[in-house]
This record gives C-alpha cells, sequence and structure tokens, in this order.
C-alpha cells in the first residue's frame, strides 16, 4: 500500500473509531452490532453494517457501508 493509500485508510478507520465511540455513548450501554443491521444519526439515515472475516486485523471485523 503506498503512502496516500495508507493516509487515506487511516482516515477511514479514525472516522469510524469516532462513530463508533459517539454510538456507544450515545447508547449509554454495551453495543454489539450484528451483520445486516443498520445505523445512523437520524431515524432516516441507514448505514448497513456487514462483519466478515478480518483482513488486516485478527477475527471479525465490520464495514460501513456509507
Amino acid at each position: 500500500m503506498g503512502q496516500q493509500a495508507t493516509k487515506v485508510f487511516g482516515r477511514y478507520v479514525h472516522l469510524f473509531n469516532k462513530r463508533i465511540l459517539y454510538i456507544q455513548r450515545r447508547a449509554r450501554s454495551d453495543v454489539n452490532f450484528k451483520d445486516g443491521e443498520t445505523i445512523g444519526y437520524t431515524e432516516d439515515q441507514k448505514i448497513k453494517i456487514t462483519s466478515s472475516k478480518g483482513v488486516f486485523v485478527d477475527g471479525e471485523s465490520f464495514k460501513l457501508e456509507m
């Protein structure tokens, strides 16, 4: 992966982590994501969650369709 791609990937990881922390704080409890569920900041916003085997991490990873 080139330097530019690494920077872009890092930004997406950072934004993903911020969104997850936001959701956890809003829920005020443990959040368990399941394959096929959706999340959003509003009732109308639907961001689909897809789980799969991790490529860059061990175990399961989650992808957000934006």
